[in-house]
């Protein structure tokens, strides 16, 4: 079987968001800051009269807050992911989004548990690419462990 990932930069890293989870992906983002927001919280945007959280995963892979600039891209989730403990309407800020890619479940390979400075319990295995390693996101663990804190506040 294959599987399809959305291919994005987070920082100097190459990163794959499965294609099953997302439900668009928008550009020119305007984002309205939070007060008092945790720091993985860039802020709000407003996505055609819905109100969307937007964060920041790479506070949670250990490579620093991102700004939006004019390749900036925001990765609007499915609401309705399986194993998800909110299901509010979120968004990922990335750096860029690249292409989509398929590939074989066999040539995924298991994470490490730290690839640079990435924390692997965010991650859900490599693929080796010609000249590119692609890191896949486990976008679950990553709202989920926001979901967590948000709740020990």
């Amino acid at each position: 079987m294959q599987k399809s990932f959305v291919t994005t930069e987070i920082g100097n890293y190459f990163f794959g968001i499965d294609l099953d989870l997302i439900r668009e992906i928008t550009r020119f983002i305007e984002i309205t800051p939070v007060s008092l927001a945790p720091d993985y919280i860039c802020g709000l945007m407003n996505l055609r009269g819905q109100i969307v959280t937007v964060i920041d995963p790479g506070v949670h892979l250990n490579l620093g807050k991102r700004s939006s600039g004019s390749k900036s891209s925001c990765v609007i989730l499915k609401s309705n992911i399986k194993n998800l403990t909110s299901s509010d309407v979120t968004g990922i800020l990335v750096d860029n989004v690249g292409d989509i890619i398929s590939v074989d479940d066999d040539s995924i390979e298991p994470s490490p548990p730290n690839i640079g400075e990435v924390d692997g319990k965010y991650l859900n295995g490599v693929v080796k690419l010609n000249n590119k390693l692609l890191i896949l996101l486990n976008m679950i663990s990553i709202l989920n462990h926001q979901n967590m804190q948000e709740l020990s506040v």
